[in-house]
């Protein structure tokens, strides 16, 4: 059986690297997109909610640059840039919002993480007027 002379060449740098005798510089390995972030947490107050998330295991080979968080429904977003939470305003109270988070890199984004539980936004609520008031009068004043 005859091997030409790049396949050796090729099957012997594979030998070398195998045994750790060379070493391939970072820069000469291609970066990836992010794995996506995970334990993704949202709690609602009210029209916003704080969305806390775990950052992804793995970075693509390149220093992740920021997240975007998004929410369902509306797709009202929020960024985060050294931080893993951050804060999506504008909710409408009384929704239920689930939300997802995307990691950036040099590269690209990552797929969007699973969706937090939903969380509803609380509105403002108005007391209603008071009913079966009295009032007594005598001089000078009133007594209600």
């Amino acid at each position: 059986m005859r091997f030409s002379k790049s396949f050796l060449g090729s099957t012997f740098l594979a030998v070398l690297l195998m045994a750790g005798a060379i070493s391939v510089p970072a820069s000469a390995v291609a970066a990836t997109k992010p794995g996506a972030p995970t334990a993704v947490k949202a709690t609602a107050s009210y029209l916003q909610a704080t969305v806390t998330w775990t950052a992804p295991a793995s970075n693509g080979g390149s220093a992740i640059t920021g997240y975007t968080v998004t929410s369902s429904p509306g797709g009202f977003t929020c960024n985060a840039t050294q931080s893993t939470s951050c804060t999506v305003t504008g909710l409408t109270g009384g929704t239920a919002y689930g939300f997802s988070v995307k990691a950036t890199n040099s590269v690209g984004d990552s797929a969007a993480s699973t969706e937090s539980a939903k969380v509803t936004a609380m509105a403002l609520t108005v007391a209603g007027a008071p009913t079966a008031v009295k009032a007594t009068a005598s001089y000078l004043q009133a007594t209600v």
